[in-house]
């Protein structure tokens, strides 16, 4: 067998090496040594930093220690919400359309009516001074806090906003299944063709499980 012939069964054994044999070796038609199937791989180490404002590159934030909220295990999320309910004096009323300032004419969010007095339609009022003592980052953030979450009954588009919607009912009253929340659908190409914006999204009113336009 010549060197050639033994350099090609030592490779195709995948011994990765070459081992002495007595024949010499010819330079015209020795092959160099064949690379190990599998090379050692080098890894260079990197440190995770996060962005401070500090000009110390080295600084690191300090592991957070927050837990995850958790509900105990004998309380479900109707004890959850009567637990974290609190007292407030937001109120809202059925109110003639258009009514003049000086009319007293209305009726409690409990009730079922379809037309004032005169055959008109109603439109619901809210106490607004009340709601203006919380300023828009107040609300922002209160809104922004319920979403997706499961604690009854802020986990619905609908209901997170319950100061807005319905203020004065108890959350045991509250029928949902956590309607709202639904996505925005990016439509580039309708918002630049038709509209003259380039970053155009849409909301699918019929798109949630209840079929809601939350």
């Amino acid at each position: 067998m010549t060197t050639v012939a033994r350099l090609r069964a030592l490779r195709d054994d995948n011994l990765g090496q070459l081992v002495p044999c007595s024949d010499p070796p010819n330079p015209s038609t020795t092959h160099p040594p064949h690379p190990p199937r599998f090379p050692t791989t080098h890894f260079t180490p990197i440190k995770a930093t996060t962005s401070s404002s500090s000009s110390d590159p080295t600084t690191t934030a300090p592991p957070s220690n927050k837990l995850k909220h958790r509900r105990p295990a004998d309380e479900n999320i109707r004890d959850e919400a009567r637990r974290h309910s609190s007292s407030h004096n937001f109120s809202a009323k059925y109110m003639p359309f258009n009514a003049d300032p000086t009319s007293t004419e209305s009726y409690s969010l409990d009730e079922i009516f379809y037309r004032s007095r005169s055959g008109g339609l109603l439109d619901v009022q809210h106490d607004m001074e009340a709601l203006k003592k919380f300023d828009g980052q107040y609300w922002k953030s209160l809104f922004d806090s319920r979403v997706g979450k499961t604690t009854w009954p802020y986990g619905s588009g609908v209901w997170s906003k319950k100061e807005w919607v319905l203020p004065e009912i108890d959350s045991d009253e509250i029928v949902s299944a956590f309607e709202g929340n639904s996505n925005l659908f990016w439509a580039e190409r309708y918002g630049k063709q038709f509209l003259g914006m380039n970053d155009l999204w849409v909301k699918h009113c019929g798109i949630s499980h209840t079929g809601s336009w939350a």
